[in-house]
C-alpha cells in the first residue's frame, strides 16, 4: 500500500508516518523537510497534483493545519488558505487520483457543552480553529464525498517545541507564571 501523508512536518503528522509502519510511506512537509520529508505547498493544486501523479497512493492523509492562534491572528488569508483551502484541494487531488482520503478534523468544532458527539451532531464553534476546521470539511466533502473525516481531541505526545502541542504550552506558561488563556487553545 501506499500512502501520502500531507503535514507530516506537525506532531500529529509524524505520528501517523510512525502508524502506517512498514507502509510506502510518503510524507510532506512545507518548511520543516527534514527527515526525509517532500517539499509540497499544500496550498498548491499544481503541486499537490504533481506529487500525487508521481507516487500513486492508495491512502492520502490530510494533517495539515495550524491551530495557533497567535500564528495566524493577524494573517486570516493564511490561515484560510492553510486550514480550509489546503484541504479542498488535496481532497480534489485524492479524489482525482483514486486514493482514499483521511482528513484530520477536531474536536474544536463542538463547544463541549453537549457531549457525546456523533458523526451527525450539530457543530457550536467556541473560537476561529473551530470556524476554520469545519469549513475544511466542508471544501473536503464537496471535493471527495466520501473522504473519512476524524474529529480529533487534544494532542500529545513528543514534542518537538513547547507550542507543538496545546498541553506543554499551557505547562510552560504556568510554569512562568504568565497568564493561561484562550490564546493557549
Amino acid at each position: 500500500m501506499r500512502v501520502v501523508i500531507f503535514g507530516a512536518s506537525g506532531l500529529l503528522g509524524r505520528s501517523v508516518m510512525r502508524a502506517f509502519g512498514d507502509m510506502t510511506v510518503t510524507g510532506t512537509a512545507y518548511s520543516r523537510t527534514a527527515g526525509g520529508l517532500v517539499a509540497v505547498d499544500a496550498t498548491s493544486a499544481d503541486a499537490i497534483a504533481r506529487l500525487l501523479g508521481r507516487v500513486r497512493p492508495d491512502v492520502v492523509v490530510n494533517c495539515v493545519g495550524e491551530r495557533r492562534p497567535a500564528v495566524w491572528a493577524g494573517a486570516p488569508e493564511r490561515a484560510r488558505a492553510g486550514n480550509v483551502d489546503a484541504a479542498g484541494l488535496i481532497a480534489e487531488g485524492a479524489r482525482r487520483c483514486g486514493a482514499r482520503l483521511v482528513h484530520i478534523s477536531s474536536n474544536y468544532v463542538f463547544d463541549g457543552t453537549a457531549p457525546p458527539y456523533r458523526p451527525g451532531s450539530l457543530p457550536n464553534l467556541l473560537n476561529a480553529y473551530g470556524r476554520w476546521k469545519l469549513l475544511a470539511e466542508h471544501a473536503v466533502r464537496r471535493a471527495c464525498p466520501d473522504a473519512a473525516i476524524l474529529r480529533l481531541p487534544v494532542l500529545y505526545g513528543r514534542v518537538r517545541f513547547a507550542a507543538e502541542t496545546n498541553l506543554t504550552e499551557i505547562a510552560r506558561q504556568v510554569a512562568s507564571g504568565a497568564p493561561v488563556g484562550s490564546t493557549a487553545r
